[in-house]
């Protein structure tokens, strides 16, 4: 996979992206942010990288793509696409865990503070990980009722994937001693993926899309007939 031209594709984040690599060089990536129109913005992005790259599809020897955990509609919709076109060209798929992609975004610097990460979960859900903390899935008004409860008053320092309303909440209840380390201080997903050795990435025949907590599918009531 080293020396192959690989096409990434996350869909697992509210900062999504597609990524081009020839082996460990970084050609090219997209990023944009979501508005839950996945079905209609991802190949359009995929087919503007691979023409910025002066590539074609058929050029693609290998996808890539975050298979989550994250939230339903948007990991489904990527992991569907990835897996088409892996079948459609007959090239390999290989998966990558979203909370590995997301740890190894941090840069040297930054992994010394060991901060906790949080990645949006659907709805109104946060997951929190790291710094001692048991893995949990909650509301970011008690994900921060949590932290503060924990590790009163020490300073943290945190890093990961929120909404505008969830960042805003976080900003607003924040401790003045707690940092955020913003998306665009970290490295790219395109660059995270052309850094990681082989072991991080699991071929499969399909790739199977992970979720943080099923839809929330309505059920509604039978139809009474007369």
């Amino acid at each position: 996979m080293s020396k192959s031209l690989r096409l990434a594709i996350n869909t697992s984040a509210t900062v999504e992206s597609v990524a081009l690599l020839d082996g460990k060089k970084l050609l090219a990536e997209t990023v944009w942010k979501s508005k839950m129109d996945e079905t209609e913005r991802l190949l359009k992005n995929i087919e503007k990288l691979l023409k910025r790259a002066g590539k074609r599809v058929n050029d693609v020897d290998a996808i890539i793509v975050a298979c989550g955990p994250g939230p339903f509609s948007a990991v489904r919709i990527g992991v569907t696409v990835s897996n088409i076109l892996a079948n459609s060209l007959s090239i390999p798929i290989y998966s990558l865990n979203t909370q590995v992609f997301w740890k190894n975004r941090l840069k040297s610097e930054q992994i010394a503070a060991r901060p906790i990460l949080l990645l949006h979960a659907g709805g109104h859900f946060v997951n929190l990980s790291g710094h001692e903390l048991k893995e949990e899935m909650l509301p970011i008004k008690d994900v921060l009722a949590l932290v503060k409860g924990k590790f009163a008053k020490k300073s943290l320092v945190f890093f990961g994937d929120l909404t505008e309303n969830e960042a805003r909440e976080f900003d607003e209840a924040k401790e003045k001693n707690w940092e955020f380390i913003h998306e665009k201080n970290l490295k790219t997903f395109g660059e995270t993926v052309a850094a990681l050795p082989a072991s991080k990435f699991k071929k499969q025949k399909i790739a199977i899309p992970v979720y943080w907590k099923p839809a929330n599918i309505t059920k509604f009531p039978k139809a009474k007939h007369a």
